[in-house]
């Protein structure tokens, strides 16, 4: 009875608290579970998608193309999708503040058989939100860019060096000057 608790308890987190969207489907992929995350970010309840077909929900949340990845799945496959190469599973707008990046929320996705007593029984998916992170990563890749440029235009010679006297970084004029390419000396002394 106890382990019935705890996986009730279980259960009960990832459906209010889990910060990452979770559902389940049967077979045929008709959903069975719809986790609060889900409710929130795609404005869809519970009873709004329970029992209806992933690919057959409204304004085609789901591409087609993802059918391929379901099948995996209900084979015996776990499947992960990344931001980078699929951007998104679930068409969902991005926070208002990454709407000038991002048309849609960029998601890193893993689709999963679900199974029960050695058979597999549909799929379970859990969606993360990663659009925070990547805009993060652009504005770096910016920044660093921008201080390349810098570095680039300057008329002398920089180095950056590190604790041990290897050079971290030379900007395009010291290896103009030194007659070498940048990749011949970094991380020598």
């Amino acid at each position: 009875m106890e382990n019935f608790v705890y996986k009730v308890a279980i259960l009960e987190w990832v459906n209010n608290t889990f910060k990452f969207g979770v559902f389940t489907t049967d077979k045929n992929l008709n959903i069975t579970s719809w986790n609060k995350w889900m409710v929130v970010h795609t404005n869809l309840s519970l009873s709004d998608v329970l029992g209806k077909n992933i690919f057959d929900l409204s304004g085609n949340l789901i591409d087609q193309k993802f059918l391929r990845f379901y099948e995996q799945a209900l084979n015996g496959q776990v499947i992960v999708l990344s931001h980078v190469f699929h951007k998104y599973l679930i068409s969902i707008p991005p926070e208002p503040q990454f709407a000038k990046y991002f048309d849609k929320m960029q998601q890193t996705a893993q689709i999963a058989p679900l199974v029960h007593e050695g058979k597999i029984i549909g799929t379970i998916t859990i969606i993360e939100d990663v659009t925070e992170r990547i805009v993060k990563e652009i504005l770096l890749k910016n920044e660093k860019d921008l201080a390349q440029h810098y570095l680039d235009i300057a008329g002398v010679i920089i180095l950056i060096l590190d604790e041990n006297g290897n050079i971290k970084l030379i900007n395009k004029r010291g290896c103009e000057i030194l007659g070498c390419d940048k990749q011949q000396v970094i991380r020598k002394n």
